[in-house]
């Protein structure tokens, strides 16, 4: 029902890497639009019925510091118990990375290359895909220093480009 929402190029690149574990960067659209994307690759995956975590970066970083770190240490204790979670199937699904400060940024790219590794050695993972999402260009992020250039690479596996929304009254760049 979900992929019926999203544009035919969206539900091709669905139906192409939705069944990898490859990670998966979703820019512009809305929040809304990003998270159906990010379910729908989730739903095209090898284990549809695994968790599917999400976490709004944007909505501070209290939880989310020590949440990434007890990821990262193999911990069960985080603050948050339903954010533990210990399966190679489930979906982390990070909405709005742009605002992830460069520690946070530090912490995901950490998480993801121990992912990486893990997979490579036959360990359990805490999941088995990260989608990033984000409402800016974050190349451009890169460009100007925001954003840590590794992490854009690590999280740039399969590229999703929602239609970019601009708010009513403003200007299109071929008004300009």
């Amino acid at each position: 029902m979900m992929a019926e929402l999203l544009s035919a190029s969206v539900r091709r690149l669905v139906q192409t890497h939705g069944h990898t574990t490859s990670h998966v960067l979703v820019l512009h659209g809305t929040k809304a639009g990003r998270h159906r994307t990010a379910r729908a690759f989730h739903e095209a995956g090898v284990r549809p019925t695994a968790r599917f975590l999400e976490l709004d970066c944007s909505a501070g970083e209290d939880g989310l510091d020590s949440t990434l770190r007890a990821w990262i240490a193999e911990s069960e204790v985080a603050r948050d118990p339903a954010a533990t979670i210990r399966d190679d199937r489930a979906t982390l699904f990070l909405d709005g990375v742009e605002d992830l400060s460069p520690e946070c940024q530090r912490l995901v790219l950490i998480l993801i290359n121990t992912l990486a590794q893990s997979a490579t050695f036959g360990e359990q993972l805490p999941f088995g895909r990260v989608i990033a999402g984000s409402r800016i260009d974050l190349a451009r992020a890169v460009v100007a220093g925001r954003f840590l250039p590794q992490l854009y690479d690590a999280m740039n596996k399969v590229r999703v480009e929602l239609h970019r929304y601009r708010k009513r009254g403003m200007p299109s760049r071929s008004d300009l």
